[in-house]
């Protein structure tokens, strides 16, 4: 009983084509899934800008006021600055 028995398995046609196109469609589907956040975010002078939820009311030193949300925020154009700070004593400090 030296004999070796190889099986073959015949796997139709249909079977092998459909079975294919399920692993591509599921593969571009999470491909799909993997690249959307980047679709949802607002473009702004070639720069991304993604925000989260969120109000932010800015008040006047007179009393009136502004509410911006995150679409009004990122449409807001970007500056460059330097800033400080008042300390305690009333000094002035610049951070550079």
């Amino acid at each position: 009983m030296d004999e070796k028995s190889t099986v073959t398995l015949r796997i139709p046609k249909k079977v092998a084509i459909t079975v294919l196109i399920t692993i591509v469609l599921v593969a571009i589907l999470v491909a799909i899934w993997q690249v959307y956040p980047l679709l949802n975010r607002i473009q702004l002078n070639n720069n991304f800008v993604s925000l989260p939820p969120m109000n932010l009311t800015l008040v006047s030193l007179n009393g009136t006021s502004i509410t911006l949300n995150e679409s009004t925020i990122a449409q807001l154009q970007s500056f460059e600055s330097k800033g400080g700070f008042k300390t305690s004593a009333g000094s002035i400090c610049a951070i550079s």
